[in-house]
């Protein structure tokens, strides 16, 4: 239901006084700070500006500058934060979320239908930046001879899209150049305990029976169980983690060894690679910036990150060919993690992309990781 306050922001843009029953309204994810597909990214301080320049501006489809395409208006902005989120680049993950709205005709029915059932869901934006910053070197507007994608030692190269001047549309697209921009599901109104905002989001049961479905059977569900005790204000019971579950996000390996899995990969890759093409290898890669669509829809898509990723430079680009896991005792031993890993098996499986597991008390068997390298490139010649 529109409050008073939206009414009289969506009314600023119309010329007739519009009612809330004549409008139809829903928020998107216009972009964000994180390395996308181009290898490009928003400045983090940009955000702000951006969300100024697209209030008021028109949606359409796939950046065609046609009238005939003018569908809905952006009437509210605001830069979202995700503190238990970092970037590629290591910072904070950002993103700008728009509040557009369109009119209830028969038209516009169709579209209607195709956002509420998630076929209208992606969009990009289009705007103008006044520089491009190397993420290398500090080079402004390609002046420097580093090339986007590539590593540069422990570097990704990637320019940083600075100084907004202008933005012109967004647009619902098949596939953004940014992996999570698109529409988003509402939330509640601002103020009151985290326990309100739950009762308020399910004042209908619906979202309770849901998540009663998927536990049913469950022997280990803190995603669950951390709804009840929200719900019940702290009367129901948590049960307690170990602190290298991977449930809580810590791996249960040390650096160490993931750094000396790193150098034997690389030496490995080296010896294994024996059309003499060059690869690279990146550390704890986003499973949204692999791949360009999530066709069963899984929330690990945008959520869960390969170990590692080896690419293979292909021109002047990189190419993911190959992700490794790098898995302890959790990965026979938790329920939890063994369901993520499956739901990472099926995603991989639907890009026929290869996930190859390795136990980690063989990060330091060279011969192991090489012997296992060879075979997968064997098999893909």
């Amino acid at each position: 239901m529109l409050t008073k306050e939206e009414l009289d922001q969506i009314n600023r843009f119309s010329k007739a006084e519009l009612t809330a029953d004549q409008v139809y309204t829903f928020s998107v994810r216009l972009c964000d700070n994180e390395v996308d597909r181009d290898f490009e990214r928003f400045g983090t301080e940009d955000l702000d500006r951006l969300g100024e320049l697209f209030l008021g501006k028109s949606g359409i489809f796939d950046h065609q500058w046609s009238a005939k395409g003018q569908t809905a208006r952006i009437y509210r902005t605001d830069v979202v934060r995700e503190p238990g989120t970092v970037t590629a680049a290591g910072d904070e993950y950002r993103w700008l979320k728009g509040w557009a709205y369109l009119m209830r005709t028969e038209k516009n029915q169709e579209l209607i239908t195709e956002i509420e059932g998630g076929i209208k869901k992606e969009v990009s934006v289009g705007c103008s930046m006044g520089r491009s910053v190397c993420s290398v070197c500090g080079a402004e507007n390609g002046a420097c001879g580093h090339v986007k994608g590539q590593m540069y030692g422990e570097k990704l190269c990637f320019m940083e899209l600075k100084d907004p001047k202008d933005a012109y549309e967004w647009s619902f697209v098949a596939v953004p150049a940014q992996p999570m921009a698109g529409v988003v599901k509402g939330w509640a109104p601002k103020g009151g305990s985290l326990r309100h905002v739950l009762a308020w989001a399910d004042r209908d049961g619906a979202w309770q029976k849901e998540l009663d479905r998927l536990h049913a059977g469950a022997v280990d569900d803190d995603i669950y169980e951390l709804v009840q005790y929200v719900r019940t204000n702290g009367v129901s019971d948590v049960t307690e983690k170990p602190a290298a579950s991977r449930a809580l996000g810590i791996k249960p390996y040390s650096t160490r060894t993931e750094d000396a899995f790193l150098e034997n990969l690389n030496h490995a890759l080296d010896n294994a690679f024996l059309d003499g093409s060059r690869c690279t290898v990146r550390k704890e890669v986003p499973i949204a910036q692999v791949f360009e669509n999530n066709p069963s829809y899984t929330d690990l898509f945008y959520t869960g990150r390969f170990d590692f990723v080896v690419y293979q430079r292909e021109g002047r680009r990189l190419m993911p060919i190959l992700a490794i896991e790098l898995d302890g005792r959790e990965h026979r031993d938790d329920p939890a993690v063994q369901r993520r890993d499956r739901k990472k098996e099926q995603i991989c499986r639907e890009h026929r992309f290869e996930l190859i597991r390795v136990e980690n008390s063989y990060a330091r068997r060279y011969n192991y990781i090489k012997s296992i390298l060879i075979n997968y490139f064997r098999k893909v010649s």
